[in-house]
């Protein structure tokens, strides 16, 4: 078994360094301007906000920005690497994406009829991949809204991957007549080209979860080379490969899978107990934990236990032994980009997200593993941002913030609130809407109400994802502002984001559980009913 997980882990790497391009692997972050003008402004809404991933670690960077009287706005931010499909505004309660983005450079947008327009020097590219992808959309809308359902048709492997294949050759040969009519510039057809192929790597590695029963599972029957089977096809060389969205989540997916393949409970206890940061009695709690006994989490033992301190040391824990599990399967290899880029996203997942940094004796094991040095520096150097919203409340702010309050939580005063920050866009969302259903089944007629609001969508979409869906609660969808001032609110980093408001009115959790964690969200409930 040993040997077969370090031959499973070899072959993925070695084929992530297939076909290795000697260009394009070093990290140079460079200086984004952005000037936009709204046409035909109201001056209804002041501020907007720009969001966009960083490939290299996977966390979100989110920008606000004012806007002033005549509609103008400008602003500036570090970027690392070219982004599409990663990148869109909020402006005016209008989510605009879709457009291509690069360090070192300045662009002028304006924002007329609900469209963003690309203006001066910089908009030839923007405007090539607008017209490619319009022209797509006029000849593929029904097959590209069909293939983003296809995992739910129960599809044998080979059937699904050939329908997504055959629907990304399709999009090549449109792709490659513009080239030829000379449509767009090869700078444009690359950027397209990369963003259509891992899009079916995503759908590919995506299969391996199966919703059959209404939520995702791990599907039964795959090949035991699933995994090399789509990186083999769909390497990852370069850094502008890491540009679009599909494959920031691609590679996402592999660290996922990696982990899943690679995880042993007995192995990560032994790690945890040999620190000695845990008494007898804790240790035993925390093998409960690792072996993911969820009755644990009801016991008298676990609530003295679950302490702060406790939590911290045994999330830095499992991050230090998933960064050391998978180390150990990667030292014999040679350093590539691709490798390197599972690293640092594994990095950000463990530790970043967690909002803990890596000790020195990490960095160490880190540097002696990562080929590329200026990927290890800008990790090392790398400052997990505390969200925007985190700014001083102007008293401006304050009354905005009361009015809100007033609008979306007081009706419900006198009860606990479960709210969930959503948006039609966003795939875990939709991943935690059967769980959300069963959660307000078990609590109907009781005193607690299930408040879901939306936001970052348009109202057609919104009024469409709940009559499709039967989103159950109270459902509300969110102006651009009224979101923003939640998020600042909250502390709201991104979808899906649930909060718990106690009867009062007060902040109970504002990162509770999900409705996918259903014991943990199931006992904080009970308690809350509880109290009088």
């Amino acid at each position: 078994m040993k040997r077969n997980l370090f031959v499973f882990i070899s072959a993925i790497i070695l084929m992530l360094a297939c076909n290795k391009s000697p260009v394009e692997t070093e990290i140079k972050t460079g200086f984004v301007q952005i000037t936009g003008k709204i046409d035909d402004y109201k001056g209804i809404f002041r501020t907007g906000k720009l969001t966009y991933f960083d490939g290299i670690t996977r966390t979100v960077n989110e920008k606000i920005f004012k806007i002033d009287d005549s509609g103008t706005f400008i602003l500036s931010f570090d970027l690392t690497h070219p982004i599409t499909g990663s990148i869109f505004f909020d402006i005016e309660n209008e989510y605009y994406s879709g457009f291509y983005i690069e360090p070192n450079e300045d662009y002028h947008i304006l924002l007329k009829d609900g469209k963003l327009f690309f203006t001066g020097d910089n908009a030839g590219i923007n405007t090539e991949i607008k017209k490619y992808r319009d022209t797509l959309y006029s000849i593929l809308s029904n097959e590209i809204k069909a293939a983003e359902f296809l995992h739910e048709k129960g599809l044998p492997m080979d059937e699904y991957v050939n329908a997504q294949k055959t629907l990304e050759e399709t999009k090549l040969r449109i792709l490659e007549d513009f080239i030829t009519q000379k449509y767009i510039s090869k700078e444009a057809f690359e950027v397209i080209e990369k963003e259509i192929k891992f899009k079916t790597a995503h759908s590919w590695i995506c299969y391996r979860y199966d919703y059959s029963q209404g939520w995702p599972k791990i599907r039964e029957g795959l090949p035991s080379n699933f995994l090399e089977q789509i990186i083999n096809q769909y390497p990852i060389k370069n850094i502008k490969d890491i540009e679009s969205r599909n494959c920031i989540d691609y590679i996402s997916n592999i660290i996922i899978l990696i982990e899943e393949k690679n995880f042993n409970a007995n192995k990560k206890i032994g790690f945890i107990k040999k620190t000695k940061e845990f008494s007898e009695n804790e240790m035993k709690i925390v093998e409960q934990i690792i072996k993911r006994n969820r009755e644990i989490y009801t016991s008298n033992e676990y609530d003295i236990f679950n302490t702060e301190e406790n939590q911290k040391k045994l999330t830095y824990l499992g991050a230090q032994y998933n960064l050391q599990a998978l180390l150990s399967q990667l030292e014999n290899i040679k350093p590539d980009f691709g490798r390197d880029i599972l690293i640092s996203q594994s990095i950000s997942k463990n530790f970043f997200e967690n909002n803990i940094s890596p000790k020195q004796s990490d960095w160490d094991k880190i540097e002696k593993s990562i080929g590329n040095k200026s990927l290890y520096n800008y990790l090392k150097n790398f400052n997990y941002k505390k969200t925007p919203y985190e700014d001083e409340i102007t008293e401006e702010l304050k009354t905005n913030i009361e009015e809100i309050i007033k609008k979306y939580i007081n009706p419900y005063t006198g009860k606990i609130i479960y709210i969930d920050f959503y948006s039609t866009w966003c795939g875990p969302c939709r991943t935690e809407i059967p769980f959300a259903k069963k959660l307000y089944e078990k609590y109907s007629g009781k005193n607690i109400v299930f408040l879901n609001l939306c936001a970052q969508s348009n109202k057609e979409n919104w009024e469409n994802h709940i009559k499709q869906k039967e989103i159950k609660g109270e459902n509300f969808l969110l102006t651009n502002e009224e979101y923003n001032l939640f998020a600042k609110l909250y502390h709201i980093k991104g979808f899906p984001t649930y909060v718990i408001i106690g009867k009062q009115g007060e902040v109970i959790n504002n990162n509770a559980p999900r409705p996918s964690n259903t014991i943990a969200i199931t006992q904080t409930i009970e308690e809350l009913i509880k109290v009088q």
